[in-house]
């Protein structure tokens, strides 16, 4: 049941083990183990595109401010927004 689980939702272990928690004796070095066995503990690589990869667009050096609002409080719980300002 767990490797058609695992073949199926190519989740982490971890997920899986999560998802799986219905059997008592599940550890995570078993389920591990048994991936091992029909050799699917690693999961296959996606292929990616190649050319999706872009660098970061440079800006010119300027300054980034913060100004943080206090708009009250309740129960010892302040309410606040944020603004974010970016000079060049």
């Amino acid at each position: 049941m767990a490797v058609a689980f695992r073949r199926n939702t190519l989740l982490l272990l971890d997920d899986c083990l999560y998802a799986l928690q219905a059997s008592p004796h599940l550890t995570r070095s078993a389920l591990h183990r048994c991936f091992q066995r029909h050799e699917i503990s690693r999961l296959p690589d996606i292929e990616r595109d190649k050319s999706a990869k872009q660098r970061f667009k440079r800006y010119s050096i300027g300054f980034f401010t913060s100004i943080l609002y206090c708009l009250g409080s309740v129960d010892k719980r302040s309410f606040q927004t944020g603004l974010d300002v970016i000079q060049h």
